[in-house]
């Protein structure tokens, strides 16, 4: 039996003022109209990922983001150690706020990158701490031992006052010290004074969040993981499933007998979600429906898959199964109206 399933965050995140336009969306919306649906409890995308891989949520930790991020990077290995990711980020002063813009405007090029990690660990090398930059966006600290701090995920802070969001537990305040002595240590550097000059935003901070060791993984149902998150691929190669380096879906996959059971994460919509950015989310949307649904629906038709179950991170599944999509009686709904109803 072949079954395919679809993480799609951010489907119906989408504010209320976005809308998709109905007509163009007949796979995606027959295929939700024709699926059973069931509760698929989880607070974000990334502990339904790791619940997907059998990772219970740890309610008094950070869930190991990092850790399991880096085993995800080409060519690079978090088996030892204590991992957080520290992105790079702006952080502007408005009035009395600290406000945080994300990498993906600073457009982060990987010998800027470089640079500033070689600043850093000159700095810190001797607290046993070393940064990694593997991408230029995704940036990695390694600690000697556990900081005893509850972080927030870097996306959950994009475009606010990082006040809120700051470390907490044993160890919060002096990592707000660390914050501070970031942004002092990068203010000078020939980087962000290169930067200024060429009127980019400057990398005066990073944002810790996901700490963690790397998590013992048990055997998973996945045969294949087709995602460029380096999350969902390191929770692939954790567990010994392959990992598809294609990250669009083709008839020849549905019909050559391959992985048995596929995970596919689809993260374009989450992203233009959190960049609050309309026209990316559409654009999505409409290259999901062409790459993914419409191949998926004929799919089921025909027998090349026998499952599809869909993961819009609303605390819902949706299964559907060949024999399901011949419930003619349950009528397509506008695509607005499964948005307001989460």
């Amino acid at each position: 039996m072949r079954t395919l399933s679809l993480l799609m965050p951010g489907l119906f995140d989408a504010l209320p003022e976005w809308t998709a336009p109905s007509s163009q969306l007949p796979a995606l919306l027959t295929l939700l109209a024709r699926a059973r649906q069931h509760s698929a409890v989880a607070s974000d995308a990334d502990e339904l990922l790791l619940q997907l891989f059998g990772i219970a949520p740890a309610r008094a930790a950070d869930a190991p983001i990092a850790a399991l991020s880096l085993q995800g990077e080409a060519d690079a290995t978090a088996a030892d150690g204590y991992w957080l990711r520290a992105d790079p980020v702006h952080l502007r002063a408005d009035q009395a706020r600290l406000l945080l813009f994300g990498p993906r405007v600073l457009a982060v090029q990987i010998d800027e990158a470089r640079a500033l990690a070689a600043a850093f660990n000159a700095e810190y090398s001797a607290a046993g701490w070393r940064l990694e930059t593997p991408h230029p966006q995704r940036w990695y600290l390694r600690l000697p031992d556990d900081p005893r701090i509850r972080t927030h995920a870097l996306h959950a802070v994009i475009g606010r006052n990082i006040d809120a969001f700051l470390p907490q537990g044993t160890n919060g305040k002096r990592w707000h010290g660390v914050l501070n002595e970031v942004q002092m240590l990068f203010h000078d550097s020939p980087v962000n004074v290169a930067r200024e000059e060429r009127g980019q935003l400057v990398i005066n901070s990073m944002w810790f969040w996901g700490g963690g060791r790397l998590p013992a993984i048990k055997p998973s149902l996945w045969t294949q993981v087709c995602s460029a998150e380096p999350c969902a691929r390191g929770l692939a190669v954790a567990a010994g499933v392959a990992v598809a380096t294609a990250t669009e879906i083709t008839a020849a996959w549905l019909n050559d007998g391959g992985a048995a059971a596929q995970l596919v994460v689809l993260s374009e919509l989450q992203d233009a979600v959190w960049y609050d950015d309309a026209d990316a989310w559409c654009a999505a949307l409409m290259s999901l429906e062409r790459d993914w649904f419409a191949p998926v629906l004929a799919a089921l038709k025909t027998g090349g898959l026998d499952i599809l179950r869909m993961y819009p991170d609303n605390n819902s599944v949706y299964e559907i199964t060949r024999a399901g999509l011949w419930r003619f009686w349950r009528r397509r709904r506008e695509f607005d109206w499964y948005k307001k109803a989460n």
